[in-house]
């Protein structure tokens, strides 16, 4: 996709006029068998609530009415199950959900799907759906078992590697692709290395390292902390892991620098709000980060259909909300690869509205590092 890049501070950061939902991300229960302590929703109470099938079978539909009456022949959509925990949903419940999204494939439609799940609940009967479904996999684990058990425990606080890892030994071995997410602290940061090195001999074919950002907690993870990681972690995977795995938000960084880019994650997209999440109530907000916040519900799906909602007054808050940035942002030299960051991280512990990303000094010394490299490769060639 291409920008138009403001040159002023009058301008928006995105006017919306190309808008698309990119993906639906379902949060299927708030329920978790893990007790991860820097959970970011960890101060919800974890009710024993699912969701209704009605409202994903309604959400994918009226998504799939918006999608023809916008995009005509375009048909694709990527739903993403999430959580809490997605495998504490019913496998049953899940096989009435695939007969709809099956005959809508049948029907020339391409609807790609992934589960984000810790892992740990993996059986082969959930690998047989995988399998059959064509299903995309998505484990959030932070690395070996030293990094992992720093923030990631289970009941009475015991680790669950053990599981976890042999579950990803019979992924690989039915040869299912699977990506990785790891949130960074002040705690593990300096175990990216290793933690890399772990994920190559998983075979994992994608990472992506989160900077852990907690509102105005102090678990967020120091933004010198975060720079200094995430050079030296892409200096080591360029050097020697390159050809093996992919690390989205640094590949992506490069991609955009040499002009390659095709797909990039929505944190260097500057389009915020074309990820909605549909919590288990069928209420839908314009990103899964923000969907603790009830001031940024766009509205509920049992009630509104996706134009509806696109065309409503509280979308419209939210595109004021999202493009109130920075005129030093507005005006940044590296503006083209950062896109602004992330608005999750322009708010504070109440939902209130910062004008920049609180990791902006860190992405600017990861950008200009990655620059400065390709800049001297190309200078050697």
């Amino acid at each position: 996709m291409q920008y138009n890049i403001p040159t002023n501070s009058k301008l928006k950061l995105w006017d919306y006029s190309d808008f698309r939902i990119q993906s639906l991300v379902f949060k299927l229960t708030e329920q978790c068998n893990l007790f991860c302590d820097y959970c970011y929703r960890s101060e919800i109470k974890r009710e024993n609530l699912f969701i209704d099938i009605e409202v994903i079978q309604k959400s994918i539909l009226s998504y799939a009415s918006w999608i023809e009456k916008i995009y005509n022949k375009e048909r694709v959509m990527y739903l993403i199950w999430h959580g809490g925990e997605p495998l504490l949903f019913n496998i049953k419940k899940f096989e009435e959900i695939y007969k709809l999204i099956n005959d809508l494939n049948s029907n020339g439609w391409k609807i790609i799907t992934s589960f984000q799940t810790n892992g740990t609940l993996i059986n082969q009967e959930w690998i047989d759906f995988f399998l059959k479904n064509k299903i995309l996999i998505g484990i959030s684990i932070d690395g070996p078992k030293n990094v992992q058990d720093i923030h990631r425990k289970g009941i009475n606080n015991k680790s669950c590697f053990n599981k976890i890892n042999d579950n990803l030994d019979i992924i690989s071995q039915c040869h299912l692709p699977v990506s990785t997410i790891s949130v960074i602290t002040n705690k593990n940061v300096f175990f990216l290395k290793e933690s890399l090195d772990y994920f190559v001999q998983k075979r994992i074919h994608t990472t992506d390292f989160i900077p852990g950002f907690f509102y105005e907690n102090s678990m967020t993870i120091d933004a010198n902390n975060y720079a200094d990681a995430l050079i030296e972690l892409y200096d080591y995977w360029a050097a020697k892991y390159k050809d093996k795995i992919y690390i989205r938000f640094l590949g992506d960084i490069e991609a955009k620098i040499k002009c390659k880019a095709k797909s990039i994650a929505c944190e260097l997209c500057g389009t915020c709000g074309e990820n909605f999440s549909i919590n288990t109530k069928g209420d839908i907000f314009p990103c899964e980060c923000v969907s603790i916040f009830n001031k940024f519900k766009l509205g509920n799906i049992i009630d509104n259909s996706f134009e509806q909602i696109i065309e409503g007054v509280s979308f419209e808050k939210w595109k004021s909300l999202f493009n109130k940035i920075s005129n030093e942002c507005i005006n940044c030299e590296i503006l083209n690869i950062c896109r602004g960051g992330c608005f999750n991280r322009r708010l504070s512990i109440e939902g209130k509205g910062s004008d920049k990303d609180v990791f902006c000094i860190a992405r600017k010394k990861i950008i200009k590092h990655i620059e400065k490299v390709h800049k001297r490769k190309k200078i050697i060639v």
